[in-house]
């Protein structure tokens, strides 16, 4: 059989879940082992669904699913970025346009596997950030910290110990968001192996508190999603956290006002975990000195 999944007008975090009920079934399964993507509807996509488009590509194909793409009618804008992340490239094998290049306001979407973390922060997230930031690379040592947590929790959580990572900065809006996903067994599967019976939302609020881990590998300090949270939000940032049919959303308010983490259920399930870290560019407020490096 085949199935054609059109993606959706704008694909934003909140169409995410329903895109993927077209995808995946309530088993965590491909719907189907032949999938037509269909671009025609898309006007509109930003990094966090990109990245969330590549992994469950990605995904996909691990699982022997042939992934078909139809060619969009127009060369709109939403395609043009794609067609500049490199992603017709990537899954035809040419860009769409010969003009097709990167932009200086993107790291597209890579496969980072978990041994090469350490090499993509020094040598191609640092000198980027701190370029968007205006800011040294010492101002980024709690950021890129943040960063190695997050990849310590794929090589927890994941069986495939490799991370799409996708940095975009939005000029008109001051922000830059850094989005890293994994397809691997997710956050509520392993966080419910040492604390049964919480949903997926529960235990992603479970996971993120100081001192709580169900790390599978002895050199991670466990550290975990606590310390991500608390130093994007110093920075007046936000985290967004989604693994299967949970998500966990943190921040300060609009006013700066308290500190919340909000879990919430969703209708569909992503396979595996995204992480979305939204950092302001105006209110950036960086380390004074390098924070401790943590062990890998």
């Amino acid at each position: 059989m085949t199935t054609t999944v059109y993606l959706p007008r704008r694909f934003e975090t909140d169409a995410i879940y329903n895109f993927l009920n077209f995808l995946v079934d309530e088993e965590g399964r491909p719907i189907d082992d032949h999938i037509v993507f269909d671009f025609r509807y898309l006007s509109f996509i930003n990094g966090t669904g990109f990245t969330a488009l590549f992994n469950t590509i990605e995904w996909l194909g691990k699982r022997g699913v042939r992934r078909q793409f139809a060619k969009p009618p127009v060369m709109s804008q939403a395609i043009s970025y794609l067609d500049d992340c490199g992603f017709f490239n990537r899954f035809l094998g040419k860009s769409l346009s010969e003009t097709a290049r990167v932009r200086g306001t993107t790291l597209p979407c890579s496969k980072i596997p978990h041994a090469e973390g350490h090499a993509w922060l020094e040598y191609t997230l640092t000198p980027w950030l701190t370029d968007v930031l205006r800011v040294p690379p010492a101002a980024i040592a709690s950021v890129k910290t943040c960063m190695k947590e997050i990849f310590n929790n794929i090589a927890d959580h994941s069986t495939e110990q490799i991370g799409c990572v996708h940095a975009q900065h939005y000029p008109q809006i001051k922000q830059v968001r850094l989005t890293v996903s994994d397809f691997g067994r997710g956050i509520p599967e392993t966080i419910r192996t040492v604390h049964a019976g919480l949903d997926d939302a529960q235990a992603i609020l479970t996971a993120s508190q100081e001192g709580v881990t169900a790390r599978s590998n002895p050199q991670n300090r466990g550290v975990g999603l606590d310390y991500l949270i608390t130093h994007v939000m110093a920075n007046h940032g936000r985290v967004a956290i989604y693994s299967h049919s949970g998500s966990l959303i943190c921040g300060t308010g609009n006013a700066d006002g308290p500190p919340f983490r909000t879990p919430v259920l969703k209708s569909g399930l992503y396979p595996g975990t995204m992480v979305d870290i939204m950092l302001p560019t105006d209110r950036f407020v960086g380390d004074e000195m390098g924070t401790e490096d943590l062990e890998w």
